[in-house]
C-alpha cells in the first residue's frame, strides 16, 4: 500500500470515495442529500483548487494503483474567541469498506499529522456525525475527544 499526496490525477478517484461517503451519511440520516455527482465538474474544479492551495492537504492510499481512500486537511484562522491564531481542520476522512479495520486511515492519519505539524498547528479540530460510530470510534482511537457538541431541532 502506498500513501501520498494527492496529483490532479487522482481528482475523479477521489470524487468517487466523496460520493460514498455522502451515500453513508444519506444512509446514517436522510437529512442529507445523496450523492448524485452534483455537478461533477464543479466539484473536480473545487479539489483541482484545493491541491493548489498550500494550506490545504489531501492525502490518499493506494492499493494496487487504485485509490481506496482519502483524508484532507486544511490550516485555518481560528475563530476569535479561542488563543491560537490558526487551527488544523480535517475536513474528510474515507476509506472503502473492504479496507476498513486494516490501519489504512492510522496511515493517512500519520501522514497528515505529520503536515499539520511541519506547519506548527497545534490543535487539529474536525466535525463528525454524532450517529457516524465507524467516525466516532476511529477519531477517538487516533486521540480526539469531545469538546463541544452541536445540536438540530427538526421542525
Amino acid at each position: 500500500m502506498l500513501i501520498r499526496n494527492s496529483k490532479k490525477e487522482d481528482i475523479q478517484f477521489i470524487v468517487k470515495l466523496v460520493g460514498q461517503m455522502v451515500d453513508y451519511h444519506k444512509f446514517i440520516d436522510k437529512y442529507y442529500k445523496a450523492y448524485f455527482g452534483y455537478n461533477d465538474k464543479e466539484i473536480m474544479d473545487h479539489f483541482e483548487r484545493l491541491m493548489k492551495d498550500e494550506n490545504t492537504k489531501i492525502i490518499i492510499a493506494e492499493e494496487n494503483k487504485r485509490i481506496i481512500g482519502y483524508f484532507m486537511g486544511a490550516i485555518e484562522k481560528a475563530p476569535s474567541y479561542v488563543l491560537p491564531k490558526e487551527i488544523g481542520v480535517i475536513f474528510d476522512a474515507f476509506i472503502e469498506k473492504e479496507y476498513r479495520n486494516k490501519g489504512v486511515g492510522k496511515k493517512i492519519f500519520k501522514e497528515l499529522l505529520e503536515w499539520f505539524k511541519k506547519k506548527k498547528v497545534k490543535h487539529i479540530e474536525l466535525t463528525v456525525d454524532a450517529r457516524n460510530k465507524i467516525g466516532l470510534k476511529s477519531w477517538r482511537k487516533f486521540g480526539f475527544f469531545d469538546f463541544r457538541l452541536k445540536m438540530r431541532l427538526d421542525l
